[in-house]
């Protein structure tokens, strides 16, 4: 165990003044039909201990993410995971506490990115990875918002890192802990499922590289089966068949196709570099490039790209993306933005290892744009 650092308690500070900043503009209340998806979802599970309820008047207000098949009983057609994670904090402090969960989670979030960064690029280059991220517009707006994109990031970030700890320590305990983290993740978010690629590589060349990892591999897998386990029996219940979620009542399982990529990828890829990362998508890329080119980082790209590509190209593929209109697009991949500007800072690292002096004034120079672009 490593003892506290300066590094380290900067890297708190920022998060608590990442918390302080966008609680300034806290309003105690929800404002979106995706939000009633969810807390609405929680406040069954505190009052009834049920993700359902049943219409008692014609007249009533029902959400438009709330679905029935009869008419009667109506579920959220979202998952369950972010409302239990709601359902905690509103057994704690109540219905406002609750909605300071995405707040808090995020400034965790920044916190777990550097313990992330630190295991490959040290405490310093891991600071300058909190400070991107902790001026990102994107993880301010969506730490106030109400959607489940800031829980799914909080669970990733944190779920590589004691992957990648128990990768390097071959402690059980670290197995659990990633498992548990990232098989919570589809839970909140059926789609972000395909992180699961990235780990999955990761895993795979872990065992080639030393077959008596198996044990681990299971205790991992095994953690990670419970919170799946527990959606699909919950989903079986509400919707006939553990395979059947709340989407098949919407069918919006079909609006996924080849040519909503072809026509969204370029809007995606505008959005990222302009709202979404600026300049820190390309080095992200570039990041994510040399990771998997080098033998010696390969097992460490293959898991980052992994994550990264299949989660962007499927959004790409997806039917919502409205032009003009960044917000709703970068939602989906702000968890993805973490481990993107993960693999820019090790481009800048590794430049700076060989050019001391000139990286010295380059780095100065990004992060000052960094600032007036954020």
């Amino acid at each position: 165990m490593r003892a506290v650092s300066r590094y380290m308690i900067v890297a708190v500070g920022i998060g608590v003044v990442h918390f302080v900043w966008v609680m300034a503009y806290f309003e105690p209340g929800i404002s979106t039909p995706d939000a009633n998806g969810y807390f609405a979802q929680a406040r069954h599970l505190v009052e009834r201990g049920q993700t359902w309820f049943d219409a008692v008047s014609p007249v009533q207000y029902v959400g438009m993410h709330w679905l029935s098949e009869n008419g009667q009983r109506y579920y959220s057609h979202y998952p369950p995971g972010m409302s239990v994670l709601l359902a905690v904090f509103w057994v704690l402090g109540g219905p406002v506490a609750a909605l300071w969960m995405n707040p808090i989670l995020t400034a965790l979030t920044l916190l777990g990115l550097f313990f992330l960064a630190r295991v490959w690029l040290g405490e310093v280059w891991a600071l300058l990875a909190v400070v991107v991220m902790a001026i990102n517009p994107v993880v301010a707006q969506f730490a106030l918002g109400c959607d489940s994109h800031p829980t799914v990031a909080f669970l990733l970030v944190w779920g590589v890192f004691f992957l990648i700890t128990w990768g390097e320590r071959e402690e059980h305990r670290w197995a659990v802990l990633a498992g548990l983290f990232l098989g919570a993740i589809p839970t909140v978010r059926y789609a972000e499922a395909t992180y699961a690629l990235g780990i999955g590589l990761y895993l795979l060349m872990l065992l080639k590289q030393n077959p008596n990892r198996w044990r681990g591999v299971l205790f991992l897998t095994t953690a990670a089966a419970v919170p799946i386990m527990g959606l699909l029996v919950r989903n079986a219940m509400a919707f006939g068949a553990f395979w059947k979620t709340g989407y098949t009542l919407t069918s919006e399982q079909t609006a996924f196709s080849v040519s909503n990529l072809m026509a969204h990828a370029p809007l995606y890829l505008q959005n990222i570099q302009s709202d979404g990362l600026g300049f820190w998508a390309a080095f992200g890329l570039a990041g994510l490039l040399g990771l998997c080119g080098r033998r010696e980082t390969r097992q460490v790209g293959m898991l980052l790209t992994g994550i990264v590509l299949p989660s962007l190209l499927l959004y790409m593929a997806y039917y919502f993306a409205p032009e003009n209109m960044a917000a709703p697009t970068l939602r989906f991949l702000l968890p993805i933005f973490y481990i993107i500007v993960v693999a820019g800072v090790w481009i800048f690292k590794g430049a700076y290892d060989t050019q001391p002096q000139a990286m010295r004034l380059v780095v100065i120079g990004v992060m000052i744009l960094t600032v007036v672009w954020g």
